[in-house]
C-alpha cells in the first residue's frame, strides 16, 4: 500500500493484443528502455481468450487475425511463434448470407453480386447501374449505409452491406461512418468522384498491375499513353500483406499469442494494477511527465503514458485532469455481445454447412446474427469428425440475446440453427460468453473524432492511444498500429540511469 515504483520511460495501460504488442516492440528495438504493462486483471489478453478442451479450440472473443501484414508477422516472430502460424483453410473456401428463408453464397465481385439469388431483379439491376446512376457523395460523415444506397441502391445497402456490417461490428450499417470503418473504400469514392465507382476501381488496378510489370520492355515506336483515371492514382490499400486472408496459432489459438507476449515481457508486465488516474505533472528530475495511481495508492512516473484501453477506460482515467480530452473518447460507443461455442458430430448436419459460415442482415427472422464455422476456417479447432460453430449474438438488433439466460439463449440459437443448418442434434461441447461492451462503434463522425482526438493529444506530449477504439475493429489493424507505434517510442526521450554495472533493476524490485 502506497508504495511508489520507480520512474520508468514508458507504461503501457492495459494488456490487451495492443498493449503488449506496443510494449514488446520497444523492448525488441530499445532492450535498454525501462517499460511497465499495467493491468487490472490477474491474466493479460483482454476478450482474446481461448478455451482448448474435448479436442475443441474455442475463442471466446476475436477468432483470427484477418491477415498477416508485415507488423503482424514482426510481432509474432518476435515471441517465437514465427512457426506456429496457421492459415485459414484454402480448399472450399466459402460463405453464405441468410435471406429469404435460404443460404446465398457471398458475392466475390460485382458480376456475382448482380446474379446472386438474394437480390430481387430491381436490386441487382440498381447495382449494373452504378455507372449511370451512382453520384458524387459528400465527402465527409457519410455512413456506410448511406454510400452504398447512393451507389449501388437501397436493397445492396441493407442485405449485402448491413450483413458485413453487422457481422464485423455487431452494428448497424444504419449509423457506422464509411470513412472510419473502410478508409480504403472511402478514399476510392472520393477519387470517382462523380464517376463512376467500379470504373475507377478497374482503372487504379490495371494502373497498379502496370506499374508492377517488369520494365525490360522493347519500346514501342510511338509512346503509348496510359489510361488516365479520373484523378492521379492514389493506392486505396495499404502494402500487400505477407500473407492474406484469416490466421491463427496452431495449438493454442490467440491465447497462445497472448502467453507468448505475456512470456516475452516478463517481469515488465505487472498484473493487478488496477490505474485508477493519469495525471501530468511538472517534469521531475528523471524527466516524467504523468503519474499513474491505483486504488491502493501505488504510483508510476513515467515520461511516455500509452493507454491502451477502451476510449471509455481511457475517458475514466483522464477526467479529472484532461476534461476535453475525456470528453471526446466518451462519445465512442460500444456494443454487447454474446458468443456460444457448440460443438456437433459432423454428420449430425443433413447438409454440409458453409465452411466459413453465414451471416443474416437485420430483418430476416433470425435471432443470431450469423455463425462462423470454426472447424471450416481451421481445421484443426475440432477433434476429427467433428465441426465447431461459434454462433455470434446481440449487437445492435437483438440486445435481448445477451441478457437471456444460457438456457434460453441455447434454445432460441438452436430454433436458428435447425432451420439454417439443419441440425437438430444436441452439441457435444457448449460454451456461453457474455461480452459487455465488447465492440467499439465508429459512428457517422467516428473519423473526425479521431482526428480530434489527435489534435488534443498535442496538447499532452507523451500521452498515446492506440488500441481497437480509433482505427480498426479488427486484430490486424490493432496489432498493426500497436507494433508501429512501439517501434516509434523505442529509444525516445530514454532516461540516462546506470547500467547493468550498477545493479539497478528497478522492475525486479517491484515484482
Amino acid at each position: 500500500m502506497g508504495t511508489q515504483l520507480s520512474s520508468v520511460d514508458i507504461a503501457v495501460i492495459g494488456a490487451g493484443p495492443a498493449g503488449l504488442t506496443a510494449a514488446s516492440a520497444v523492448v525488441e528495438r530499445d532492450p535498454l528502455a525501462s517499460v511497465l504493462v499495467l493491468e487490472t486483471a490477474s491474466r493479460p489478453g483482454g476478450h482474446a481468450v481461448t478455451t482448448v478442451a474435448d479436442g475443441y479450440t474455442f475463442e471466446h472473443g476475436p477468432a483470427s487475425i484477418r491477415s498477416l501484414t508485415p507488423e503482424v508477422l514482426a510481432m509474432l516472430e518476435r515471441v517465437g511463434l514465427g512457426d506456429r502460424i496457421e492459415e485459414a483453410a484454402a480448399s472450399g473456401a466459402n460463405a453464405a448470407v441468410w435471406r429469404r428463408g435460404r443460404l446465398h453464397p457471398v458475392p466475390t465481385g460485382l458480376v456475382s453480386a448482380a446474379t446472386t439469388g438474394m437480390l430481387s431483379a430491381r436490386g441487382k439491376a440498381r447495382i449494373l447501374a452504378e455507372p449511370v446512376l451512382g453520384r458524387k457523395g459528400p465527402g465527409a460523415d457519410e455512413t456506410v449505409d448511406e454510400f452504398v444506397r447512393r451507389r449501388f441502391g437501397r436493397e445492396a445497402a441493407r442485405v449485402l452491406v448491413g450483413a458485413i456490417v453487422q457481422g464485423i461490428t455487431g452494428g448497424d450499417a444504419r449509423s457506422t461512418g464509411l470513412e472510419a470503418f473502410a478508409p480504403g473504400l472511402w478514399q476510392l469514392d472520393q477519387v470517382a468522384g462523380s464517376g463512376s465507382l467500379a470504373i475507377t476501381a478497374l482503372r487504379q488496378r490495371r494502373a497498379q498491375r502496370r506499374a508492377a510489370e517488369p520494365a525490360q520492355r522493347v519500346a514501342p515506336a510511338q509512346p503509348v499513353q496510359p489510361v488516365q483515371p479520373v484523378q492521379p492514382v492514389q493506392p486505396v490499400q495499404p502494402a500487400q500483406p505477407a500473407r492474406s486472408g484469416p490466421i491463427t496459432v496452431r495449438r493454442g489459438g490467440l491465447n497462445a499469442m497472448i502467453d507468448a507476449l505475456a512470456a516475452y515481457l516478463g517481469h515488465r508486465l505487472v498484473r493487478g494494477f488496477d490505474a485508477c488516474s493519469v495525471t501530468p505533472i511538472s517534469t521531475d528530475p528523471a524527466g516524467c511527465r504523468f503519474e499513474i495511481t491505483d486504488g491502493t495508492g501505488r504510483r508510476v512516473r513515467t515520461r511516455t503514458v500509452v493507454l491502451a484501453v477502451p476510449a471509455r477506460v481511457a475517458a475514466r482515467l483522464l477526467a479529472s485532469k484532461a476534461p476535453q480530452l475525456a470528453a471526446v473518447l466518451d462519445t465512442i460507443g460500444y456494443t454487447d455481445m454474446r458468443v456460444l461455442g457448440l460443438g456437433y458430430p459432423t454428420k449430425a448436419f443433413r447438409t454440409a454447412p458453409p465452411s466459413f459460415g453465414f451471416l443474416s442482415p437485420p430483418g430476416e427472422g433470425l435471432d443470431i446474427m450469423g455463425v462462423s464455422v470454426s472447424s471450416g476456417v481451421f481445421e484443426g479447432q475440432a477433434p476429427p469428425g467433428r465441426t465447431l460453430l461459434r454462433v455470434f449474438a446481440g449487437g445492435a438488433f437483438s440486445p435481448g440475446m445477451v441478457d437471456a439466460s444460457t438456457e434460453a439463449a441455447l434454445a432460441r440459437a438452436a430454433r436458428d440453427l435447425r432451420r439454417v443448418l439443419t441440425v437438430s442434434a444436441r452439441p457435444e461441447f457448449v460454451r456461453d460468453v457474455v461480452l459487455r461492451q465488447a465492440i467499439p462503434q465508429y459512428g457517422r463522425r467516428h473519423a473526425e473524432t479521431v482526428r480530434q482526438l489527435d489534435r488534443l493529444l498535442l496538447e499532452l506530449p507523451g500521452l498515446r492511444l492506440t488500441g481497437n477504439s480509433y482505427r480498426g475493429v479488427g486484430l490486424k489493424d490493432t496489432i498493426s498500429e500497436a507494433e508501429r507505434l512501439g517501434r516509434s517510442l523505442a529509444g525516445a526521450g530514454r532516461q540516462a540511469r546506470p547500467g547493468p554495472a550498477g545493479g539497478e533493476d528497478h522492475h525486479a524490485r517491484h515484482q
